[in-house]
């Protein structure tokens, strides 16, 4: 009797039936979980390398990215259902929570909206090198609630895209030439004509400097026996850095080779003098 239980507990499976037969029903939705990610990924590939040409990229990587999460949101729901679940009320609950979700999150939501506006503008791309607030740096992302720049100094700055639509924009490489400008000051007695024959010569020796538009010496206005001088000069925005950096050493060897002088400064001091008004009683 005991040998007889000893072999039907051997003979019982190490898997519960029950267990086995939900085996195809796990396969069928880890095969259509597998089957959303990689027709997403492959899909939404194809959707950015399409939509990347006719327009700019943060429109193609958007693609991307809503092409790969409906194609994962199908074989979750394919998944979902294969083990029975009901897809009507779980529609019902996302309703709910989206509203809820929705009010908690307003700077979201607004994030997001400005996100779309910036894209439909296009007055920032990838790439561009930008200003905001005093933060210079380049764009590396473009993305729904936010704008990721680096800056020269290599750090990741992430602005909010409300913070883009409100504020002021400057769009430093928009175009491809830029123009250089260096403020001089000189004394009001100092002729002007070698001056300008001075800077334009630094100006015409300077390869990177563009000759159309040609450079040019403009009076800015006069200061308490002073006149404010500029030079300005165009460059292709790929050299301006250079340009502003070299030119300005040259700047001040042609000055110093003509014998031209920058006006210092000049600092009044105004003392008060402690001997009482006529008149008022000074204090024992």
């Amino acid at each position: 009797m005991a040998k007889r239980r000893v072999a039907e507990q051997q003979a019982e499976p190490w898997i519960d039936p029950a267990v086995i037969a939900q085996l195809p029903v796990v396969a069928e939705a880890a095969l259509a979980l597998a089957a959303g990610l990689l027709t997403g990924h492959l899909v939404g590939r194809l959707a950015e390398r399409a939509i990347e040409p006719l327009s700019s990229r943060a429109w193609s990587f958007l693609a991307r990215r809503a092409v790969f999460w409906t194609c994962a949101a199908a074989g979750i729901a394919y998944g979902m259902r294969a083990f029975g679940v009901d897809l009507g009320v779980l529609v019902g609950a996302a309703g709910v929570a989206t509203v809820a979700v929705g009010f908690a999150a307003q700077t979201s939501m607004s994030n997001l909206i400005s996100g779309l506006f910036l894209m439909l503008e296009r007055s920032i791309s990838v790439g561009d090198v930008i200003e905001l607030g005093g933060t210079t740096g380049e764009i590396i992302s473009i993305d729904l609630l936010s704008v990721k720049l680096r800056t020269f100094e290599n750090l990741m700055v992430r602005i909010p895209n409300e913070a883009l639509v409100k504020g002021q924009i400057v769009n430093l490489s928009r175009f491809p030439i830029r123009r250089v400008d260096f403020a001089l000051r000189f004394s009001a007695e100092q002729p002007l004509g070698p001056v300008e024959a001075a800077l334009l010569s630094v100006a015409e020796e300077e390869p990177l400097v563009l000759q159309e538009p040609a450079p040019q010496v403009m009076l800015r206005g006069f200061s308490e026996g002073t006149v404010d001088v500029q030079l300005s000069c165009w460059v292709t925005r790929e050299a301006y850095i250079a340009v502003r950096t070299r030119m300005t050493l040259l700047v001040l060897e042609a000055l110093q080779r003509h014998g031209l002088q920058l006006a210092a400064p000049r600092r009044e001091l105004v003392t008060m003098s402690r001997e009482p008004a006529p008149g008022l009683p000074t204090g024992s």
